[in-house]
């Protein structure tokens, strides 16, 4: 079966021109804001650090300069294609689906240390990144690592709003990421880096991998 490589998801989506996003929910940012210092306001007050847990696109695009990570693991939630997205990687015609963490299972990731004091302003580029779309909601969750079990900062998926796009069977996640390209890129591109992320980690989930293989499957069959 074919792999999902860089030179096949270039190869079907060369020549394409993208135009700026064209639809997304937003949050309000004094809101989005506000729930962000509200959030941290514990950390910010005494100094402390502050632990993140990344699962998706944060293992490789942190934007946040870290002392400090361990792999670790979170249960209770489970990491899925489930968020829809018209914008960045999709538009209005083939939306993507980005990863977030939805109810039920476990989820094997990497915790990583934001120094403080003040981690509610080092987080704020994050945070932004994150919670504009309305996608996702903050929450804390247990992360255990081989040393220890820390409270972490997460993103979790926003399972009332919009862009929910429920459980889908693999062969429906797989089509929808292999036809959505969007001006940041391809959506195939988002899963071979975050795979890639958990391999280095030492990392193999089973469900990216089954996906990993029907998206190139698609891609090597798409005219």
């Amino acid at each position: 079966m074919t792999d999902l490589t860089e030179a096949l998801i270039t190869k079907r989506f060369a020549g394409m021109v993208l135009d700026a996003p064209t639809h997304e929910s937003a949050l309000d940012d004094a809101w989005s804001n506000g729930l962000r210092k509200q959030f941290l306001s514990e950390l910010d007050a005494s100094g402390r650090d502050l632990w993140v847990f990344s699962y998706g696109s944060l293992l490789w695009q942190g934007e946040v300069d870290t002392p400090e990570h361990h792999r670790a693991v979170v249960h209770g939630w489970h990491r899925r294609f489930c968020l829809l997205q018209w914008a960045w990687r999709g538009d209005l015609n083939h939306p993507c689906l980005m990863l977030a963490l939805d109810r039920g299972g476990c989820c094997h990731g990497r915790v990583y240390r934001v120094p403080g004091p003040n981690v509610s302003e080092a987080m704020a580029e994050v945070w932004d990144r994150e919670m504009s779309g309305d996608g996702y909601r903050p929450r804390w969750v247990r992360a255990k690592s081989e040393d220890q079990v820390r409270t972490a900062l997460t993103f979790v998926m926003h399972r009332s709003g919009d862009r929910y796009a429920g459980r889908l069977s693999d062969a429906e996640t797989a089509e929808l990421i292999a036809k959505a390209c969007g001006h940041a890129g391809a959506c195939a591109e988002y899963l071979r880096r975050t795979q890639r992320a958990l391999q280095a980690l030492g990392i193999s989930d089973h469900h990216l991998n089954r996906l990993e293989k029907l998206v190139a499957c698609n891609l090597e069959h798409c005219t």
